[in-house]
């Protein structure tokens, strides 16, 4: 059992980069996608729709962004060290 772990330990650490930039993407793309939107109405018929994003979106695309970095910085370090 120990074995099993140390090896799956092994794994993050050595795919640490990638992992955070699949995430990220992931997090970046799905909160891009979820967008409010708001439908003004004087007389019953729609006149104006308004499509925003609310902060915890802002939030979250930010994150994800951030992850994406992250993970390339790490990969970056790391072929700068096997040089």
């Amino acid at each position: 059992m120990k074995k099993k772990i140390k090896k799956i330990i092994k794994l993050i650490k050595k795919y640490l980069g990638e992992i955070f930039i699949a995430i990220g993407a992931f997090i970046t793309i799905y909160n891009l996608l979820d967008f409010t939107h708001h439908i003004y109405s004087y007389t019953g018929l729609p006149v104006r729709t308004f499509y925003y994003y609310t902060d915890t979106v802002k939030f979250m695309i930010a994150f994800g962004v951030f992850l994406v970095i992250i993970g390339i910085l790490i990969i970056k370090s790391k072929k700068k060290q096997n040089l």
